[in-house]
């Protein structure tokens, strides 16, 4: 399968993932609103049931993990590269 491009939130056009953040490093890579650096969009439609998936972010490799949590859809993402944010990632259950 094709990565998912992720996007800053304000791209015209593109995917929200609602309750899906991103994490770590990967909430530096634009320069964003200061109080939404981890909202995005992406290329393709939020997921309908867990799962992981591989995401680009400016060229760089990222995963998505999304999971059930509190009766919604939720996750996070992480650069492949950021080994404390995937740490975090791979934890849903510590998740807020």
């Amino acid at each position: 399968m094709t990565p998912i491009n992720i996007y800053p939130f304000d791209e015209p056009r593109m995917f929200r993932w609602d309750f899906i953040y991103l994490h770590g490093d990967a909430e530096m890579v634009w320069d964003q609103l200061e109080n939404a650096p981890d909202l995005f969009t992406a290329d393709r439609a939020m997921p309908k049931e867990e799962c992981n998936i591989l995401c680009m972010i400016m060229d760089q490799p990222a995963l998505a993990i999304v999971r059930n949590r509190h009766n919604r859809l939720c996750g996070r993402v992480a650069l492949l590269s950021d080994t404390e944010g995937l740490k975090d990632i791979l934890t849903p259950e510590e998740w807020i």
